[in-house]
């Protein structure tokens, strides 16, 4: 099956048109179930999967991008049947179940192995158990229907195997599940004669599960003056906001458990510590093939094993040193569920549009570039390497047509094995023109913009998640860094909020370690992580970490002087326009700087 998207939108159909809304909810599945089963990370060549099987290729033209992929031709799966090893999301699956008889339809997204499938099986059987005398139609959009079954009630029966001849879906108490849903985007008379019909109180509801889609009320973005909005409450025309279904963190937590179970059943417990279970939440978001990438990562390591033929907990401090492997970022990103997810290696160094594209979502945490003008994007956004979400810098107007629509990474683990992707293709660093790691800091900083410190507000970023205040110094660094240099170079930490974790930026290829502080908040830890015994050291001693430096950002002046050679204090006028840089004597080391907008 091979396609090109130079002008054609992904979510919407070819008109939709009418007078009436759809008393429906758009929801983002925010994943949290683990798939089934225990294996070893797999290194294997990583594959696109979306209405496809096998190893999809990308195409390019003058100004469009494309993929081929072979087609999938196997029937639509009708039923589910539960692992022992999977959550069940009990609160969440009650909730869409709640939502659903409110509101008679939902549209719910999910990027690849976001666990949207697996939702989906779990809704049917929770209605099935709840509603018995409901009957429930639960299917996957097939990947090829003949052309002749174009109109909605032909589709309903052709995907639900019923006979071509019926005809009384609108007589129905039923409920309708159809995962893949993308797949019917382009079926006009399903949505416009069916979907669009649906209204609060009547005998049917429908359940739909993509793995993209527009994040705003009018979920197929049409052109038509009258398209489908979605936008209940109880009946009445309103939205549920994608970002009020993220993962439960006692469902996260039910996965841990039901992973580690599973694993101490011969005998070799699996036991990671409270914090550690909390790093893992943080920066997958839940993902559920992110959890079990890293579970699977952590539980076969043979760095780990001794702690596990113990039975005793895994030290907090022996996981995190895998972290900082890059052969553990390898195999998370080449792990046979999670890489679903990321484009593969091939893509990226084939695809230089796609490769900058992503280079700069890096940097700026989100685009908000517009997928009918940027072919690259679009291919993301529709292979599923990117989330679209309604954008956090202005409220969303449920009538606007044209709502402020950014793409994200699906997780801080997405956006982190991207880089390491990434990673792969740049040119050698530009040493003549920095040649330490104070010299490339020094004109980073120079780089800043006065507006990305003055706002008070704050960015979506990896996992559709707020960008915490507390990052605002590393962020903008790396964004600078990005722009002076055009591409990336620094590797950055996988999240932020753990003591002794990884350093915040470094530049590999050279052993150059960068670590940042906010208004010196707790200086004085983190100069002693470079120190004999911090966390760093170990680093510094064999040679890793060949130069090192300390920034703390501020706005008013140190309080006393250290001696410290590799610690600096850049100092920034209230209304950030302009900054001095201090070294630990407090002695000046560079004039006062004026900021760009």
């Amino acid at each position: 099956m091979a396609s090109s998207f130079p002008s054609t939108p992904p979510p919407q159909p070819t008109t939709i048109s009418g007078d009436s809304t759809s008393p429906a909810a758009e929801i983002h599945c925010m994943p949290n179930n683990l798939s089934p089963g225990i294996e070893a990370l797999q290194q294997i060549t990583p594959t696109i999967r979306i209405m496809a099987s096998g190893r999809c290729t990308v195409t390019s033209g003058a100004d469009t991008l494309g993929v081929e992929c072979p087609t999938a031709t196997s029937p639509p799966r009708t039923t589910f049947v539960p692992s022992p090893a999977d959550s069940l999301r009990e609160d969440t699956v009650a909730a869409l179940w709640e939502r659903l008889q409110q509101v008679q339809v939902i549209h719910v997204r999910g990027t690849p192995a976001s666990g949207k499938s697996t939702l989906a099986g779990l809704l049917g059987q929770h209605v099935r158990t709840v509603e018995p005398g409901l009957q429930v139609y639960a299917t996957s959009w097939p990947a090829i229907i003949p052309e002749r079954i174009w109109k909605y009630d032909q589709l309903l029966n052709y995907i639900t195997n019923q006979s071509p001849d019926k005809d009384d879906w609108w007589t129905m108490k039923v409920l309708i599940i159809i995962d893949e849903a993308q797949g019917s985007y382009r079926y006009s008379s399903l949505w416009n004669n069916f979907i669009k019909g649906i209204s609060y109180g009547s005998g049917i509801m429908v359940a739909l599960f993509s793995s993209y889609g527009s994040p705003s009320n009018r979920p197929l973005e049409s052109l038509a003056p009258t398209p489908i909005i979605f936008a209940p409450n109880s009946g009445s025309p309103s939205v549920v906001p994608s970002r009020t279904l993220i993962s439960l963190r006692s469902e996260f937590d039910d996965a841990v458990n039901r992973f580690c179970e599973t694993c101490g059943q011969h005998g070799q417990a699996f036991l990671p510590p409270p914090k550690l279970v909390d790093y893992i939440w943080e920066i997958t978001n839940g993902y559920p093939s992110g959890v079990r990438a890293i579970l699977e990562g952590l539980a076969f390591s043979k760095h780990l094993r001794p702690y596990r033929k113990a039975s005793s907990e895994i030290p907090l401090d022996a996981a995190l040193d895998l972290f900082k492997d890059s052969k553990f970022i390898f195999g998370v990103a080449n792990h046979s569920a999670f890489n679903r997810g990321i484009p593969p290696a091939h893509i990226l160094q084939d695809n230089p549009k796609i490769a900058r594209l992503l280079r700069k979502i890096l940097a700026f945490n989100q685009s908000d570039d517009k997928w009918q003008t940027n072919p690259a994007l679009e291919l993301c956004y529709r292979q599923g390497w990117l989330q679209a979400e309604l954008s956090n810098d202005e409220p969303q107007d449920l009538g606007d047509p044209k709502p402020k629509v950014v793409y994200v990474f699906s997780s801080k683990l997405h956006q982190r094995c991207v880089e390491h992707l990434l990673s792969d293709s740049v040119p050698p660093f530009p040493l003549e023109k920095f040649p330490s790691v104070k010299d490339l800091c020094l004109a980073v900083i120079r780089n800043f913009k006065s507006s990305g410190l003055r706002s008070g507000g704050q960015v979506l970023g990896p996992g559709a998640q707020l960008r915490p205040l507390e990052v605002q110094y590393q962020d903008e660094f790396y964004r600078a860094c990005y722009t002076l240099l055009d591409t990336i170079y620094l590797s950055s930490e996988w999240a932020g909020k753990e003591p002794g974790g990884p350093v915040d930026f470094r530049v590999k290829s050279l052993g150059w370690a960068i670590e940042c502080v906010r208004e010196g908040h707790d200086l004085k830890e983190h100069i002693a992580r470079f120190l004999p015994g911090g966390g760093y050291y170990e680093w510094v001693e064999s040679g890793e970490i060949k130069q090192h430096i300390l920034l703390d950002f501020r706005t008013s002046m140190p309080g006393k002087t250290r001696d410290i050679p590799w610690l600096y204090s850049i100092v920034f006028s209230n209304d950030f326009t302009g900054y001095k840089v201090y070294d630990a004597g407090l002695e000046q080391v560079e004039e006062g700087v004026a900021l760009l907008g």
